[in-house]
């Protein structure tokens, strides 16, 4: 989806403005004549809202010139992005004579969404209101439970949108929870944006995540996805830093794949996979853990304190496995806790550690953390953690 072929003002930010808000940004005024095709006739009340459409936190939008023959579930946990999402702009050109009589049409982001991805119905939904510097883990359960109710609607694909600083967390803790093996729902994750971010790739980047979430042509084995400027990740390999876990595009909105078949690696003891304890446990929230990033000289009393509070496991980030003595590996298993070690620099296996202790193997801290809160919340320890982590290759 090329934005530069749109002009939107937001009625929200610049009032009666006539000015576009591309031209704002960009600083010209030239704009390339759209296809009125692109925006097909919704249908209107006699005040003309739109009728399948609602003021609050959730809406339902579909292109009716065409038959949906998905439909795509979009999730928040934003106020100010479903203010956002049901707000009215204007779209302005002049290829939109067959659709209104003047220059202007007015349109929310919900029904220029519905125009642009024409074989899904769109239906919206908040979560929750939670700003990106309380979200917890508690929000990833409620994001599960989101998700599971919207498999058992039926709906063939998923679209989270999330904060940049949470989507590789946030993509690994689905990996990690849901059972992809009895589920064809395609789950996409995608960073939310702002009013400020429309002209730029905010709602290109939107299409092109609905577009994944609706293609029925998706690599066999496909679980999650994170779509991050044209470019499809794997959710379980998605790291923001990296290329890591590249499986796909989306080029002039076709989506293209590179691979016909993906296996994400199989987080499992000897009995269970850890989506199905979780799932078993019905756990309802997830424990408190702590990470430490350690470069050198660890010394082990600096666990003391931690053990004391109602954290129940921690993550050590080390660059190798020689910078903890023998003295030092020995204290960290006679912690009351778990204790994870994550790093790059080595690749030893849990039954070399004390027990107590587990090596998270090709996980990075992050991930590493997510298996812990997970394992936890299922129940699982003791020789049950060793062989979970041991599932990862490398451990």
């Amino acid at each position: 989806m090329k934005l530069n072929t749109i002009l939107l003002t937001s009625s929200l930010i610049l009032g009666a403005q006539s000015l576009p808000l591309f031209e704002r940004w960009f600083g010209s005024s030239d704009s390339e004549e759209i296809d009125s095709e692109l925006f097909p006739v919704f249908n209107k009340d006699s005040n003309g809202t739109a009728v399948n459409g609602t003021s609050g936190g959730n809406s339902t939008f579909s292109n009716t010139t065409s038959s949906s023959t998905s439909t795509v579930k979009l999730f928040s946990f934003s106020s100010n992005f479903t203010a956002l999402y049901n707000e009215s702009f204007s779209v302005q050109s002049q290829g939109l004579t067959e659709v209104s009589n003047s220059s202007s049409l007015q349109l929310s982001l919900a029904e220029f969404l519905a125009s642009q991805v024409s074989d899904a119905t769109i239906v919206y939904e908040q979560i929750n209101s939670t700003s990106p510097s309380n979200f917890s883990s508690s929000n990833l359960i409620e994001l599960h439970q989101a998700i599971q109710s919207a498999e058992a609607e039926g709906v063939e694909g998923i679209v989270v949108l999330q904060d940049d600083d949470f989507l590789s967390e946030s993509a690994f803790f689905l990996e990690s929870t849901l059972n992809f093996t009895t589920s064809n729902t395609t789950i996409v994750l995608a960073p939310i944006f702002t009013v400020l971010e429309i002209p730029s790739t905010g709602v290109g980047n939107l299409i092109d995540s609905l577009q994944v979430a609706s293609d029925s042509q998706k690599p066999d084995g496909a679980t999650s996805f994170v779509v991050v400027d044209e470019y499809i990740y794997s959710g379980f390999y998605f790291d923001s830093d990296d290329t890591n876990g590249l499986v796909g595009f989306v080029s002039d909105e076709d989506v293209e794949w590179l691979y016909s078949e993906i296996k994400p690696l199989e987080l499992s003891t000897s009995n269970i996979t850890l989506a199905e304890a979780f799932s078993d446990a019905n756990a309802t929230t997830l424990p408190e853990i702590i990470t430490l990033s350690i470069t050198k000289n660890f010394n082990v009393d600096i666990l003391s304190s931690i053990t004391s509070t109602n954290i129940e496991g921690v993550v050590l980030q080390v660059p190798s496995l020689s910078i903890l003595s023998d003295d030092a590996l020995s204290g960290l298993g006679d912690e009351k806790i778990p204790v994870v070690l994550a790093s790059s620099g080595f690749g030893a296996s849990s039954s070399d550690l004390p027990d107590n202790v587990y090596t998270a193997g090709l996980l990075n801290a992050d991930q590493a953390g997510v298996v812990l809160q997970v394992a936890l919340a299922s129940g699982l320890k003791g020789d049950e953690l060793s062989e979970l982590f041991e599932s990862v290759y490398g451990a």
